[in-house]
């Protein structure tokens, strides 16, 4: 589905203004979601004697030793110094609930009794209360012994009458240009499958935050240009709740790394986890390399995904995830839309030459995102069975949306009002979701695409009850896959109930709940049927076990999670997780009749990230046949590339470092954006995966308009000069072409391609013997 409601409880807990709505109650795209912080300056000289500094190997922090600010943040090897003049000074800021009054928010500036002092290799800043407020904090920086990386803590002793409600921390700026040129500065942010903002300085604009678990799919994000960049993450494997993101003020900004315990009534609270901060060389991917170090010891990413044997084996064939509703146009020529889609998804099975796996939306008893009385289904359940029948026995798959844990109050369909109030109150509104004023929280409104709703806490029965009940109904009808949307990467609202039977507000209650909820309908679905698949919108790390798959939006350029000036997409989750967990092309990936290049692009940018192929028709009665041919031509063209031995490294293989492929690059419009500028991509989309054992894909895409010769680089993995064997598959009108050869390493390939045609390189070490 489109945006999602994440939760402004987390903003307005500090006093920051609540997001406005786009798409189906997701926060508007212009507060995408940052991990703790970055940015910089050039230059700085060795620690003066009045501080006392803590280096890693690469990065040195240095704090004052009379008031315990932050004042250099420094890269050792480049001497780029990070922090900007005065920048941490704060270092922190606690925001203490008051109910019945604003909330109250101190920071070191206000600190009494500061003391800074060694403790063996760490600076300890110890702060006994904060003006008349008996409000102590210890803050620790040291190097993490098993990392060898620079981390920070900090521990709230908390002696006032009011719970701690969110700790910010730490809490630094930075000036907002990397060098004298900005066009080469990137800002990393981890939001959804993951994105870069361009030139940061002059295209990030206000305040962009989210959760996680939540939009934010892992925890880092990164600032770098062509002299090398500063990572920042969060090493928590246990899911406690977070705001991350940055504001901008003036010329610097400032990262938003909130931390949320529970309000429960401890005098004292620890950090649970480091926060990370160190520069690096390189991209993007250099950054998600050092995060992946840690993130591949981490609980879910025990068994990797061609080990993943629970997960039944068609979820890996190749086919088309197709998002077609029951509701909408009816076919030209007559006759029932219901009774006639089978036949239109054996025509694209037909035309793109694999199975389909069919999501139908908009099945719901009174309308699209109509939660949770969703049964009997539209059109009757006899004939949505009859549907899932015949699609099974012609060798396609059924696949449905949840509406997550919302329950719809009051929704506009067709010029009337829908009304859910009754039902609501009869069953639901002790267990929904309670606002930080201690009332059911009441979101959205009823002209919205999802209306206006209540959520279900997911530590209550109810929500479980709820949705086992769906995904049992959903099975009986025939229903092979069921998707719970509308719960982004995992992430909920707070809630602040103190009969559900958790703490209220923070911690890491909700993530748990949540997941052992994933587990009960998986473990569920699969005894009613063993090939059941369980699916979540978009990435989130926390869940990987728990889940079959996720809907992913890695095409999604130009339009949510990826809109707004100077954004592009990078496959961030992608590259850190995709030999754990399986991700298809979701809902939104063009099919249609238009000959924009920025279709067929699309899905050329899922098949390079590994994703099942995937199109949208929605409402709309699109025969195959008329769908354009650039958009066919590319869609076959992946599938069958996946149809080949080399596509079980595609789906399952880490991804590698790459650099993009030498070629003009295309001037693109994405239908659909909210700003419908012309955007500059590369014409050859192209990726590197490879298993434990060396064998490796590299997946390239004409998307230019002329046949090319495309040198496709064979990187040295190990000693250079090791010979490999090659496989090279050319994927042309939908057949493949096979050849082999040799080279050593390092060295290219070249690879003839003509315009929407993809092809694959496979090599394996020589002497060892593939099974096919």
């Amino acid at each position: 589905m489109k945006a999602r409601a994440l939760d402004s409880n987390l903003q307005m807990a500090h006093g920051e203004r609540q997001p406005t709505r786009g798409g189906r109650g997701c926060p508007h795209p212009a507060r995408f979601l940052l991990l703790p912080l970055l940015l910089f300056v050039a230059g700085s000289g060795p620690a003066r004697a009045d501080t006392f500094a803590v280096h890693s190997e690469r990065t040195e922090i240095a704090i004052d030793r009379e008031s315990g600010a932050v004042v250099s943040l420094k890269d050792r090897q480049t001497e780029r110094e990070w922090l900007a003049p005065g920048g941490g000074g704060r270092l922190y800021a606690i925001t203490l609930r008051r109910p019945g009054q604003e909330p109250l928010t101190v920071d070191l500036t206000q600190a009494t009794a500061v003391k800074v002092r060694r403790v063996l290799e760490s600076v300890q800043i110890q702060v006994e209360a904060h003006g008349d407020l008996p409000l102590g904090v210890r803050v620790n920086l040291a190097v993490d012994p098993q990392w060898g990386l620079l981390a920070g803590r900090i521990t709230v002793k908390n002696k006032t009458n009011f719970a701690v409600q969110a700790v910010r921390f730490p809490l630094l700026t930075f000036p907002a240009r990397l060098g004298p040129d900005a066009d080469d500065d990137r800002l990393l942010l981890p939001y959804c499958d993951g994105l870069e903002i361009h030139n940061p300085e002059a295209n990030l604009t206000g305040e962009r935050a989210g959760q996680y678990p939540g939009a934010a799919s892992l925890q880092l994000l990164a600032f770098y240009d062509g002299g090398g960049g500063l990572l920042s993450a969060t090493f928590d494997r246990d899911g406690h709740r977070k705001l991350l993101g940055a504001e901008r003020a003036g010329e610097a900004l400032a990262p938003l790394i909130t931390h949320y315990p529970a309000l429960d009534a401890r005098a004292e609270w620890t950090l649970p986890y480091p926060v990370i901060l160190e520069a690096f060389s390189g991209d993007w991917q250099a950054a998600a390399t050092r995060y992946r170090a840690w993130a591949e010891r981490q609980p879910w990413c025990r068994t990797p995904l061609r080990k993943r044997k629970e997960i039944p084996a068609w979820a890996f064939q190749p086919a088309f995830y197709y998002a077609v509703s029951l509701r909408g146009q009816a076919p030209p020529d007559g006759g029932d839309r219901v009774e006639r889609l089978a036949e239109q998804i054996a025509a694209y099975r037909e035309t793109l030459g694999a199975p389909v796996v069919a999501m139908l939306m908009s099945w719901e008893k009174h309308d699209t995102w109509v939660t949770p009385d969703y049964f009997p289904p539209y059109g009757g359940e006899a004939g949505l069975r009859a549907l899932t029948a015949r699609l099974r026995q012609e060798g396609n798959r059924s696949l449905v949306f949840l509406s997550g844990l919302k329950w719809t109050l009051r929704k506009q369909i067709d010029g009337e009002q829908f009304s859910g109030e009754e039902s609501y109150r009869e069953r639901a509104e002790a267990w929904a979701i309670v606002g930080d004023d201690g009332q059911p929280q009441r979101l959205g409104q009823p002209e919205d695409d999802v209306g206006e709703h209540a959520q279900i806490c997911p530590a209550t029965p109810l929500a479980g009850e709820l949705l086992s009940e769906a995904v049992r109904r959903c099975q009986e009808l025939g229903i092979d896959c069921v998707q719970v949307d509308q719960i982004v990467g995992g992430g909920l609202p707070p809630c602040y109930s103190t009969t559900h039977g958790h703490p209220p507000g923070g911690g890491n209650w909700s993530a748990r709940a949540l997941y052992a909820l994933f587990k009960r309908l998986r473990q569920e679905g699969r005894q009613r049927n063993p090939d059941f698949l369980l699916l979540m919108e978009e990435p989130g790390e926390f869940f990987i076990p728990v889940l079959d798959a996720y809907h992913a939006r890695d095409y999604a350029e130009g339009r949510w999670p990826r809109e707004g000036a100077g954004v592009r997409g990078v496959p961030l989750f992608t590259f850190v997780y995709h030999d754990y967990c399986l991700g298809y092309g979701g809902d939104s990936a063009p099919l249609n009749t238009s000959p924009e290049r920025a279709n067929p692009y699309q899905h050329a940018l899922n098949l390079v990230s590994g994703k099942l192929p995937a199109g949208a028709v929605w409402r709309r009665w699109q025969p195959a046949a008329e769908v354009h041919g650039d958009q066919v031509a590319l869609l076959r063209n992946a599938l069958a590339l996946l149809n080949t031995p080399a596509g079980e490294v595609l789906l399952k293989g880490r991804m590698l470092p790459t650099e993009p492929l030498r070629a003009a690059p295309l001037l693109l419009r994405f239908p659909g954006a909210a700003a419908a500028e012309e955007r500059s991509y590369p014409a050859l989309p192209f990726a590197c995966y490879a298993l434990p054992d060396g064998h490796t894909v590299r997946v390239v895409a004409n998307l230019g308009s002329e046949r090319q010769r495309v040198e496709v680089p064979i990187a040295a993995t190990g000693v250079p000069g090791q010979r490999l064997s090659l496989t090279i598959y050319v994927a042309e009108g939908g057949e493949v072409s096979r050849r082999t050869d040799s080279t050593f390493t390092p060295s290219s390939y070249p690879v003839l391609l003509s315009p929407l045609s993809a092809a694959i390189v496979e090599s394996t070490p020589a002497g060892i013997e593939l099974v096919r």
